[in-house]
């Protein structure tokens, strides 16, 4: 912004492309995803504000007002640890940008001593340990349980009263988008029946 640039002609096209922007956000990660047919797509937050205010460079939240916000389509947490959940936290909150839907795995964090281990009760089966509480709803969760992030979020998620809010798992299949050009599947987690 406010330079002076060129670029060839002819390395330019009419179709709109997939663009991905890896968030500089310190420890932890950050995606923000454009799809050719312009669904906006953010993955994890890092901590801190630093994926919000590369939103707000982005798409200049300074000079927009509050009527006519910026639409995320969709936010993916991949998981709830802080590098991934706390810069969530200001995106939800800001007035300026509008989620549609919140795609999660289903695990929240809890206080230390309210389960076996920070992310709730776990279970030996065949050797293996194995989860046992998991969420769909935010609801779902009990304040008094939760870390104090995790709290925050449920916080912000529960103000902004129209987000769809879900959680989805390795058999879940592909997640819709609205852009036949696009496909968002997903791997995990991997959900075990677990036998008495």
């Amino acid at each position: 912004r406010g330079n002076t640039g060129w670029v060839n002609k002819q390395d330019l096209g009419n179709e709109p492309v997939l663009v991905i922007y890896f968030i500089d956000v310190g420890q932890g990660e950050s995606t923000f995803l454009v799809t050719p047919a312009r669904k906006k797509i953010l993955v994890d937050g890092g901590t801190g504000d630093r994926a919000f205010r590369f939103l707000s460079w982005k798409y200049r939240l300074d000079q927009l007002n509050e009527t006519s916000p910026i639409i995320i389509d969709l936010l993916l947490l991949t998981h709830a640890d802080e590098d991934h959940i706390g810069g969530l936290i200001d995106v939800i909150s800001s007035p300026k940008i509008k989620i549609k839907k919140i795609i999660h795995s289903g695990l929240a964090v809890y206080k230390n001593g309210v389960f076996d281990e920070r992310l709730g009760n776990l279970k030996k089966h065949h050797g293996k340990q194995f989860i046992t509480n998991s969420h769909n709803a935010i609801e779902e969760l009990n304040d008094s349980s939760l870390s104090g992030n995790f709290l925050r979020w449920k916080k912000a998620v529960i103000a902004d009263q129209n987000v769809q809010y879900c959680a989805v798992d390795s058999s879940s299949g592909n997640i819709n988008v609205d852009d036949p050009d696009i496909t968002v599947e997903v791997l995990g987690p991997k959900v075990n029946i677990l036998e008495s």
